[in-house]
Order: structure tokens, then C-alpha cells, then sequence
């Protein structure tokens, strides 16, 4: 059993849910879902706050070649190591294509001190969401 604790917050992806709390796991996923869908340079405060974020929605767009997509999981990687509850983390990204709109589903397997979790996302130019969190 782990001595970890990483506290309890209210529940925020796209929009805060009043009265529901989330904690351990789920607050670190919901965490790197927040991170990966902010625009690096708009949170206001220091220089940690300044290199905050990775907006997958704004980069999915410009994933035009096999090897930017291959790119895209070492930059989320590298993005979530810097949550100082992350022991590790690994990134797979898979593209599929309807008709003119392409969604990336992105697979990240991390390492905490609370244990092992996987979140995986769906994200296109216009939207990302948390499709589980195991």
C-alpha cells in the first residue's frame, strides 16, 4: 500500500465540476490532461508557469509527415516529466483518418509514487477528451 498522498481537488478538464472531487490517480491524469491542452505562455506567474503547456489541439493541425507525429510523443513525454509527480512516462500517438478530419489517439503510460496509470486521449484540431484513465 502507498504512504503517497497527493491531496484532492475538484474535478476540472474542460470546465470545473462543482462538488466533484477527484484524488490520487485521477488527480495526476486530470492534471496532464489540463497540461497537455494549455497554450505554452498563457498562465500568469514565474518561469515554471511560463513553460507550462503543450496545446495538442494547436499542434495535431500541424502534424503533416510521419515523422512530426513520431516527434509528438517525446514532446508529450517530455511535457508530463516535468509534473514532479511523474517518475516516467511514455507516449504512443496513432492517427486515424476520416474523410478530411484526422484524430490522433494518444496513449500515455505513466509511472508515480501513488503507482502505474494509463490515460488515453482522443485530440483533433478542434477538441480533446479523456477517452479512460486505468
Amino acid at each position: 500500500m502507498s504512504t503517497v498522498y497527493f491531496g484532492y481537488d475538484t474535478s476540472c478538464t474542460r470546465s470545473i465540476r462543482s462538488g466533484r472531487f477527484v484524488a490520487g490517480i485521477d488527480l495526476v491524469a486530470e492534471a496532464y490532461y489540463r497540461r497537455l491542452t494549455t497554450t505554452r505562455g498563457t498562465l500568469i506567474g514565474g518561469e515554471e508557469e511560463q513553460n507550462y503547456g503543450l496545446n495538442l489541439m494547436g499542434l495535431v493541425g500541424k502534424l503533416s509527415t510521419p515523422s512530426n507525429v513520431a516527434a509528438l510523443s517525446g514532446k508529450i513525454e517530455n511535457e508530463l516529466m516535468k509534473d514532479p509527480r511523474t517518475q516516467s512516462v511514455t507516449a504512443s500517438v496513432v492517427a486515424t483518418t476520416a474523410g478530411p478530419a484526422v484524430t490522433y489517439t494518444i496513449e500515455i503510460a505513466a509511472q508515480t509514487d501513488e503507482g502505474p496509470f494509463t490515460l488515453v486521449l482522443a485530440v483533433s484540431a478542434v477538441s480533446a477528451e479523456i477517452l479512460g484513465i486505468q
